[in-house]
């Protein structure tokens, strides 16, 4: 799944009717590898399910133009949040831009065990720039941090998993976990 409104416009029910999957099992696993995430506004809401039904603050974002901003959750969602139950997340190095930012989430808020590789590190939102009819270039604008450190993964050029582990081996390694922690 890319994080990504504009490039999957279903994007939002395709999310509602995998929560609503979800909340029939005891745990769950996110294959993020791989993945070039997208718009982070997509991750905030995907990350609401695994939060409170309040609004809770999840990042900051400092852009170059002026235009800071801060995430929240989705108070109303249309299913069930995935509360108390085991959430793995699989990470590699191709896990980026807003799929890391998902990770960044549930490391932070100790929402996930994150298993697999260190990300990418890539923390910056970029603007797109039309150079000409056949280039186009992405430049980094900004970054996002957690208010609380100050910090986002883009300073420690990625984010550690909480299980290390070679990434062609992290499913077995979550879904070994996931039957430990449901017995």
């Amino acid at each position: 799944m890319a994080f990504n409104f504009k490039m999957i416009p279903e994007a939002t029910k395709v999310i509602e009717r995998m929560i609503g999957m979800i909340n029939l099992s005891d745990a769950v696993i996110i294959d993020l590898r791989d993945n070039p995430g997208g718009v982070a506004e997509m991750a905030d809401y995907f990350f609401s399910y695994f939060m409170p039904e309040d609004s809770v603050y999840l990042a900051s974002w400092e852009n170059r133009d002026g235009n800071n901003w801060e995430s929240y959750t989705f108070e109303k969602l249309p299913e069930k949040r995935f509360l108390d139950k085991p959430v793995y997340i699989l990470i590699n190095s191709n896990t980026g831009s807003s799929a890391e930012y998902f990770a960044f989430l549930a490391k932070i808020y100790h929402k996930a065990t994150l298993v697999g590789e260190k990300t990418a590190g890539a923390g910056h939102s970029v603007s797109t720039l039309k150079v000409n009819s056949h280039l186009t270039i992405l430049v980094p604008s900004g970054r996002c941090y957690d208010k609380t450190t100050g910090k986002g993964w883009e300073e420690t050029d990625g984010i550690e998993p909480d299980i290390k582990v070679e990434s062609e081996y992290a499913l077995d390694e979550a879904y070994k976990m996931a039957l430990e922690k449901i017995k």
